[in-house]
């Protein structure tokens, strides 16, 4: 079964990679500033796991720094990453939209699928385990103002 801190530890790579992903030609993908993000973790083929867990509601302060890593449309690297046991083995994008598929030793895969506009963003991320359990984490994010 798949463990829900190698899940917490994949939806932390995948923010970061998904802060250096995607394009759109002229535009920012992303604004600076206090965001509210909404998930929602589906869970499929495991026999003791509720299908639909309860939605969580956070805030997250995207900086200047950090839109800028988005901003600058950099496709996330084939190959290993780095300080992990993951290798990224798929990689797109096109215009908002950024997909990229890691695999970790031991651990599965994780598809990451994220689409920016501007004030708003929405990312789902499927994590399948060797035994074809399977993690469906949705996002949306919202700009709600300055970050304090």
């Amino acid at each position: 079964m798949y463990k829900l801190t190698n899940l917490a530890d994949d939806l932390v790579l995948g923010v970061v990679l998904l802060l250096s992903s995607s394009v759109l030609l002229g535009e920012d993908l992303l604004r600076a500033g206090m965001y509210e993000v909404l998930s929602t973790m589906e869970m499929t083929n495991m026999a003791t796991a509720p299908q639909l867990q309860t939605p969580s509601r956070m805030t997250h302060c995207y900086s200047a720094d950090e839109v800028r890593v988005i901003n600058a449309r950099q496709a996330v690297a084939r190959g290993k990453l780095k300080n992990t046991r993951c290798i990224v083995t798929e990689s797109s994008f096109v215009k908002n939209r950024s997909v990229w598929v890691t695999k970790c030793e031991g651990q599965g895969t994780a598809r990451y699928d994220t689409t920016y506009s501007g004030d708003n963003f929405e990312s789902t991320v499927t994590t399948t385990s060797p035994g074809n359990e399977s993690v469906i984490t949705r996002q949306k994010g919202r700009r709600i103002g300055e970050c304090k």
